[in-house]
């Protein structure tokens, strides 16, 4: 029991209030303390849950793309591919090719190929765009692809992105072209008349074989002076010629 001597305190009392106030003050840190930590928490869940969503719409969007997209390791081991390059491959999920290497799925000439490209990569730090062959669903299709090296937010090289596509219609369409194109030549170089392009502004733009052959004059004398033909009319036809190109204007 406490007494006072002169209306002082007693010192036992005076402890015990300043042991009082010290235990309040550390109660109303834990409290603070632990209400920042749950503030804290609900923050991490709320960005973890960002972050998921956007991870989700990531692979949602690069797997609904038709183009074979995959990354590989410095030692060239798949660390992520989408589901187009997956069936590429042979392979259920994306998720079954991170750790392999092309070896296990294609044949040695088209994998020595492949590595000999992301090591290019990897090597000079550059993008590399070109056309190659790939094997999609057992047949070897053209494709163009192009690699290009991911860095850390350091700049070092971390590993190797790759992105192609088939191009196996558009080179189809282009040798079908081509050898309408051949078969035209041919037909227009066999032919014994002069067939040729006449611009009333520009001149003559093309002539046949023929053109050298029955008026005497060299074909690049022609596209030298794209009006050379004028002087070639006969001076009888001269006239009707130039009816018939002020009709063109």
């Amino acid at each position: 029991m406490s007494t006072q001597h002169g209306g002082e305190d007693n010192p036992e009392d005076l402890k015990q209030r300043e042991l009082l106030k010290q235990s309040q003050r550390v109660q109303r840190l834990y409290e603070q303390l632990q209400q920042k930590t749950r503030q804290a928490e609900a923050a991490l869940k709320q960005e973890r849950q960002l972050v998921t969503r956007s991870e989700f719409r990531f692979r949602a969007l690069i797997d609904a793309l038709p183009q074979g997209i995959f990354m590989k390791a410095p030692d060239l081991t798949y660390v992520a591919c989408n589901v187009a390059h997956a069936r590429v491959l042979g392979l259920a999920s994306p998720k079954q090719a991170i750790g392999r290497k092309d070896a296990e799925f294609h044949p040695p000439e088209l994998v020595r190929k492949y590595e000999a490209g992301d090591k290019r990569v990897l090597e000079s730090g550059e993008a590399i765009d070109m056309e190659e062959t790939a094997i999609i669903d057992g047949e070897e299709v053209a494709v163009h692809t192009v690699k290009t090296p991911v860095r850390d937010e350091h700049g070092h090289i971390t590993a190797v992105l790759g992105i192609y596509w088939d191009i196996s219609e558009r080179k189809r369409a282009e040798q079908a072209l081509a050898d309408s194109e051949k078969k035209y030549r041919h037909l227009v170089e066999s032919s014994p008349a002069i067939l040729y392009e006449y611009s009333v502004k520009h001149g003559g733009t093309y002539y046949s074989p023929q053109a050298s052959e029955i008026l005497g004059y060299p074909l690049d004398r022609f596209y030298a002076d794209p009006f050379l033909w004028n002087h070639a009319i006969h001076p009888d036809d001269a006239a009707s010629i130039a009816r018939l190109l002020a009709g063109m204007h």
